[in-house]
């Protein structure tokens, strides 16, 4: 975390977050709707490959809706950490 001299206001700034869980929390949401956009596309994957008595698609759609639900399950840590780091924040759930 290197501090640096800003010349537009010529004032003295450092680049350190003074929020480091806000970044957690922004990351941790993020990661939770991807995971969604996953878990959804793999379940549709799986039920085309399912009607379509094609195994290797469904295991496809099956292997992407388990990736899915285990970002989702990284981003609710990622929030819950967020949340403890700052516990003063007025948008912590």
């Amino acid at each position: 975390m290197a501090d640096q001299y800003t010349n537009d206001k010529d004032q003295y700034t450092t680049d350190q977050n003074p929020n480091p869980g806000q970044n957690l929390q922004g990351q941790g949401l993020k990661n939770q709707v991807e995971g969604k956009a996953k878990e959804v596309a793999g379940k549709v994957q799986s039920g085309v490959g399912n009607l379509t008595n094609n195994e290797s698609m469904e295991m496809k759609g099956k292997a992407k809706e388990a990736e899915g639900n285990v970002q989702q399950a990284g981003g609710k840590v990622e929030n819950k950490l967020g949340a403890a780091l700052n516990p003063n924040d007025p948008n912590n759930p």
